[in-house]
């Protein structure tokens, strides 16, 4: 597991997040760093969508995953996936990623995007979104971390355990802070 060290002097319990990332976990989460750290603003835009998917996309091709995604042999069930093949037929699904940041969405929005993370059959999922917007770190980060952790607690999950990494941009100053949700 890998430990990271968040910005801006928060602690992970200043946001409530559980930050102990796999590796694959922590490749993405430093995509979305990248990204965020070369993004000239931090408002949501379709072009945190598109750096996004093409660099988790890339990474995907380099572990030598077939990747699907808008940009990558067409979308399919969710905004991009890493999958295996032989033959043509489906074999496994690696990664499943659902991404809100073209817009900020309202709460339903976001619950069904992450409700698509929890049905899945992946060995990664990967949550990726704004915070509230109203500049009141670490607050605005808290409650949509809250809403998903909530959203668990209903959840009857199968016979495995699901893990799904939570990567909140701040939209103020750019921070991206992962929060590992296990139920």
């Amino acid at each position: 597991m890998n430990k990271i060290e968040l910005q801006n002097n928060y602690t992970a319990d200043d946001y409530g997040a559980n930050i102990d990332l796999s590796e694959i976990e922590y490749l993405i989460y430093d995509v979305v760093k990248q990204v965020s750290d070369n993004m000239p603003n931090h408002t949501p835009n379709p072009e945190w969508t598109t750096q996004i998917k093409e660099k988790i996309g890339a990474l995907g091709t380099e572990k030598g995953y077939e990747v699907h995604s808008t940009l990558h042999n067409k979308e399919w069930m969710y905004d991009l996936l890493w999958v295996t093949k032989k033959d043509g037929l489906l074999i496994s699904v690696n990664l499943i990623l659902e991404s809100e940041l073209n817009h900020r969405p309202p709460h339903s929005e976001l619950i069904r995007d992450f409700e698509k993370l929890l049905i899945g059959n992946a060995e990664n999922r990967v949550m990726i979104c704004f915070n509230e917007g109203n500049y009141d770190l670490p607050s605005n980060m808290v409650r949509v971390i809250k809403l998903f952790n909530e959203r668990c607690k209903i959840f009857k999950k199968a016979d495995k355990e699901i893990r799904v990494l939570v990567i909140v941009i701040d939209d103020f100053n750019g921070d991206v802070v992962p929060h590992i949700i296990c139920i």
